[in-house]
């Protein structure tokens, strides 16, 4: 969608401005981005007629990376919202509410870490039908024992990983879901969506690349036995029932 490709550019030209010359963390906002969305798909509750997204966010950074945003944040908080909107419109999602991302510190968590909890209003089931129940999306869109189970493998490296989850993310960094510590992966390179039974790879703008069976993508659905190389790592994409 062109809007969100818009709005990432923007986060760009942030990051090349002010979080280049004056935020010494290795955190980026196209990448906070990312995993608002994310975390939005992962937690969008299904009623009979509606899908309601989350739109209440906590965002935890380190204690040193939002001291320095500061003065920054309510530009970054705009275009972050901006960013939320594009994606509701292109999911056809509903919302109970504006969009409320609170940013707060977690000792835990290194400089350019962060991790993003969403959640709904209250009142979000009221805003069903009457006899409307609300049905959790992992387990509304959970896949039937009779669904084949996914998996990403390299037996010559020994990795095998299991999507078990309706949205994976792919990267090196630790708050991935498939964790890929190698030469040539991005923090956040990829994400990987089931939707119906059919998963579907994004490349989020990975320095590297991803390729399906030598292909470089920007998005595509997977078959059984595609090839998928991230940096210098291939993984073999397999369907078990």
């Amino acid at each position: 969608m062109e809007i969100l490709k818009e709005i990432e550019k923007r986060l760009e030209n942030l990051f090349e401005g002010f979080f280049n010359t004056k935020f010494r963390s290795t955190l980026q906002p196209v990448e906070l981005a990312h995993k608002l969305t994310a975390e939005m798909d992962s937690k969008r509750q299904v009623s009979v007629s509606n899908v309601y997204a989350p739109n209440i966010f906590t965002v935890s950074l380190a204690a040193d990376d939002l001291k320095e945003i500061e003065g920054f944040k309510e530009v970054l908080m705009r275009e972050l919202s901006d960013y939320l909107t594009a994606h509701v419109k292109e999911k056809n999602y509903c919302l109970a509410g504006d969009f409320r991302i609170l940013l707060t510190s977690d000792p835990q968590l290194q400089r350019g870490d962060c991790r993003v909890v969403g959640g709904h209003e209250e009142n979000v089931a009221d805003l069903a039908a009457n006899s409307t129940q609300m049905i959790p999306t992992q387990e509304a869109q959970a896949v039937p024992k009779t669904s084949p189970l996914a998996f990403l493998t390299n037996h010559s490296l020994g990795l095998e990983f299991q999507l078990e989850n309706r949205v994976v993310t792919i990267g090196r960094r630790a708050d991935n879901d498939v964790v890929l510590n190698r030469p040539g992966i991005s923090r956040h390179h990829a994400r990987l969506e089931r939707d119906k039974g059919a998963y579907r790879l994004f490349d989020l703008d990975s320095t590297n690349g991803t390729f399906v069976n030598g292909k470089e993508i920007g998005q595509v659905t997977l078959a059984h036995g595609d090839e998928v190389t991230f940096g210098e790592v291939n993984l073999n994409f397999r369907l078990e029932d």
